[in-house]
């Protein structure tokens, strides 16, 4: 309370929330030169009457970030001369006359509400043992977000001169963190939520369930690859029923719960229809003198000539 409000206002937007304070037309009655890139102000009245609303985002100041844990696993987070500071979003407008309260000059007053915005990045040092993450892909496949658990599931090698070591697969397709073997499964997975129209009205499409390997390390080494269970989502725009963006959601596959790839069955060379359950005896066909047989059913074996009196048949 009476502080100014521009020390606790990133450096760099002082000038654009003083910008935001001023309710004369004058100062905010200026255009934007495409040819030179410079604003400039109009020199005749105003066309336009300005709207006593506001609406702007800038960087505030926070303090401790320990106890918060709502902020420190979220991001982005600015530092500057060893303050920090977020993302405000302010809503709100010019008032005439200051609130009931504040025992201030007549003068305009600015009313906002500011809420933060708040990226959904959390971080891997605050998660025990993270199995699973999230990326978001753009019309194309290619990724524009990526859950920072990706790097520990993925075992990206971390990179301080780079920054945050899953950002380095931030506009890359996303089959290409697949081994070549599924980077088909993973595009044409991709193509078929595209494709997939909408149900109904204010209905989602339907989510898509895969498993696949991904390259682990960080490289393009196929050796010991991460086996994961994928859920893709295609997300549509409720009022416009526009293509927003396409979420993946990976899990990491128990060796014991991976798919096993079908065993092919072996033809069976008997020409009748099967094997009477538990006996070893044929359902039809010709009468045995005798079948090798034990307690639990058929000695698993091919069957032996020698075992029936005619074995002349097709």
């Amino acid at each position: 309370m009476n502080r100014p409000i521009y020390e606790l206002i990133h450096p760099e937007d002082t000038e654009k929330v003083r910008e935001q304070l001023c309710g004369s037309e004058a100062s905010l009655a200026r255009t934007l030169d495409l040819k030179t890139g410079t604003v400039k102000k109009e020199s005749g009245a105003p066309r336009v009457h300005m709207s006593c609303r506001r609406g702007f985002i800038c960087r505030m100041r926070v303090g401790d970030l320990e106890p918060l844990t709502r902020l420190r696993n979220r991001r982005p987070i600015f530092n500057h001369n060893g303050q920090q500071y977020v993302v405000v979003h302010c809503t709100g407008y010019i008032k005439n006359s200051p609130p009931a309260g504040l025992d201030v000059p007549p003068s305009n007053c600015l009313v906002v509400i500011a809420r933060l915005q708040i990226a959904s990045m959390p971080i891997c040092n605050d998660l025990a043992s993270p199995s699973s993450f999230s990326v978001r892909l753009s019309d194309e496949g290619k990724i524009t977000f990526i859950d920072q658990r990706a790097a520990d599931v993925l075992g990206i090698p971390s990179d301080p001169a780079s920054g945050s070591s899953a950002d380095r697969l931030l506009q890359r397709y996303w089959w290409q963190l697949a081994i070549p073997q599924d980077e088909k499964l993973l595009r044409d997975t991709f193509v078929q939520q595209m494709q997939q129209l909408s149900p109904g009205p204010h209905e989602s499409p339907v989510p898509c369930h895969i498993q696949c390997r991904m390259y682990y390390g960080g490289g393009t080494s196929e050796l010991n690859p991460v086996t994961l269970s994928v859920t893709v989502h295609k997300f549509l725009n409720p009022y416009s029923e526009q293509f927003e963006y396409v979420v993946a959601t990976h899990q990491i596959v128990d060796p014991q719960q991976q798919q096993q790839p079908p065993q092919p069955q072996q033809p069976s060379s008997m020409p009748w229809g099967g094997l009477d359950a538990g006996y070893g005896v044929p359902t039809d066909g010709p009468t045995p003198v005798s079948a090798a047989a034990t307690s639990n059913g058929w000695n698993g074996g091919e069957p032996n000539a020698s075992n029936y009196q005619n074995s002349n048949f097709q």
